[in-house]
């Protein structure tokens, strides 16, 4: 892994309001993110998601700033948030978070129709990266028809579509078995060292953190090294 930094997080806080009450999810949180595999750990709560949600710019700080690509998001407008979300970063969430309508290329696709891509080049992309992920031949599938792990490669699929330079990725082996899990951190390292995307992964599943030497241990929303 180099010394670039691919994302700079500075005093990082973030609070939910319920009722009359703020509940804190990041207190303070700092850290650079570099280039290569970084993996976020931590308990359940301790506010990995909310970290990832903002560095993906999905959600803003409630105070703080993070720096991707020279740009502090908290400074940009939604319109170029979602300009820069769409042309720089892929997003798997946990959930798949696949349209049920739509087939396997659909979903895949659906990132980059309002690009400057021909229908005739994003078909040749989309088909492209189905078979790198192992569903060429399902393309004209649904979600419904489909395994969990299956579900999971269409969402990297969908990631990648845009050939995003930072992929960042929700516990993409919560809901999957062991070997299926094993065989998307496969894929996930592959893609990396080829396309030479970073990759940011939110996780406490024991193998991930065993196949990542790169780690952010969080709890409580702050920084903990021990």
């Amino acid at each position: 892994m180099s010394d670039e930094i691919v994302v700079k997080v500075e005093n990082l806080h973030k609070s939910y309001s319920m009722g009359k009450v703020k509940v804190p999810a990041l207190r303070g949180l700092s850290y650079n993110f570099k280039e290569g595999f970084t993996v976020v750990a931590g308990a359940s709560g301790s506010g990995k998601s909310t970290l990832l949600n903002i560095v993906g710019c999905l959600d803003l700080p409630s105070e703080g700033h993070v720096y991707l690509q020279g740009n502090d998001i908290a400074e940009m407008d939604e319109a170029a948030r979602s300009r820069l979300r769409r042309s720089h970063i892929g997003f798997i969430f946990q959930s798949f978070s696949l349209i049920p309508v739509l087939s396997v290329y659909d979903n895949t696709e659906y990132p980059i129709l309002r690009s400057a891509l021909s229908k005739s080049e994003r078909k040749e992309r989309i088909m492209r990266i189905l078979e790198d992920v192992g569903l060429g031949e399902y393309a004209h599938r649904f979600p419904r028809e489909l395994s969990g792990g299956q579900m999971q490669r269409v969402a990297i699929a969908r990631a990648l579509a845009a050939h995003p330079k930072l992929i960042i990725a929700d516990e993409p082996t919560a809901n999957l078995d062991s070997k299926t899990g094993e065989k998307i951190l496969e894929l996930l390292g592959r893609i990396q060292k080829e396309q030479g995307a970073s990759v940011i992964i939110a996780s406490h599943d024991g193998n991930v953190l065993e196949r990542i030497s790169t780690k952010l241990f969080i709890r409580d929303g702050e920084v903990c090294n021990d």
